[in-house]
């Protein structure tokens, strides 16, 4: 009890600094603070790095969505861009077609074109008119003008000639009226049209009047009239189908087309005078 008194009693004392302690305890104590003032220190400057790192996770949290957002945008412009080109091409690829479409169209209207039958209602073969009724009026006319043309020439020319010199050139030129043999179907009115035209060349180139007789006109110059040139024309070509060795031209000479048709009773109805009564 006493020994415990003793160090009570000493305790206070060193505590009131009545009684010095020993240096080593006191160096003890020193450095004791200072690793507690250097741990308080680094606890602060630990706490000042925790709000430092908070600073610094939001500034990374904000980059990183301002990245985000970024890419978005960049993403949402190339999907733009993408989608602009898709449109463009569809758009080429369209006008493309279209114009392939028109130009196919241009040239099967050009085949058109070119094969195209033209509807008409004669045509001429070989110098004869060919009409769609298969009637001989459009040839009749057709050399009817023909021999307007040549009587008025010969009357302009030859007017001062001698009349043998006109009679001559009214057989050259007034004789030849081409494929009038084939005339098998016709209007009388359009014929009569022609004969009347054949007697006024030969009196206008003789100075005659029209009103004068057309047969004795023809009889005194020793000249044929129409209806003898065409006599003469069929009984030429008629010769030569029947008198022909050729194939084909037998052919039909056999069929009933030629024996019952119109050109063979109109023939037969020029060359031959039937009986009356």
């Amino acid at each position: 009890m006493r020994a415990y008194a003793k160090l009570r009693v000493a305790s206070v004392l060193i505590s009131s600094r009545i009684i010095p302690r020993p240096v080593e305890e006191e160096e003890e104590e020193e450095e004791e603070e200072e690793e507690e003032e250097e741990e308080e220190e680094e606890g602060g400057g630990g706490g000042g790095g925790g709000g430092g790192g908070e600073e610094e996770e939001k500034k990374a949290e904000e980059e990183k969505k301002k990245k985000k957002e970024e890419e978005k945008k960049k993403k949402a412009e190339e999907e733009e861009k993408k989608k602009k080109k898709k449109a463009e091409e569809k758009k080429k690829k369209k006008e493309e077609e279209k114009k392939k479409k028109a130009e196919e169209k241009e040239e099967y209207k050009g085949i058109q074109r070119k094969h195209k039958q033209q509807q008409t209602d004669r045509f001429a073969y070989l110098g004869y008119v060919i009409s769609h009724d298969m009637t001989d009026d459009d040839d009749i006319i057709k050399q009817t003008t023909k021999l307007l043309v040549v009587g008025n020439t010969l009357q302009r020319k030859f007017s001062y000639c001698s009349r043998e010199v006109k009679m001559e050139l009214f057989r050259s030129h007034c004789y030849s009226i081409y494929c009038n043999s084939l005339w098998s179907r016709y209007k009388v009115a359009i014929m009569n049209c022609l004969k009347v035209c054949h007697n006024d060349i030969l009196k206008r180139l003789l100075g005659l009047p029209r009103w004068c007789s057309s047969s004795l006109t023809f009889a005194r110059n020793g000249v044929n009239n129409l209806d003898v040139i065409r006599r003469h024309f069929v009984f030429s070509l008629r010769s030569r189908v029947v008198l022909s060795a050729n194939s084909n031209i037998t052919s039909v000479r056999q069929s009933s087309a030629y024996v019952c048709g119109p050109i063979q009773q109109r023939w037969l109805g020029l060359l031959f005078v039937q009986n009356v009564g």
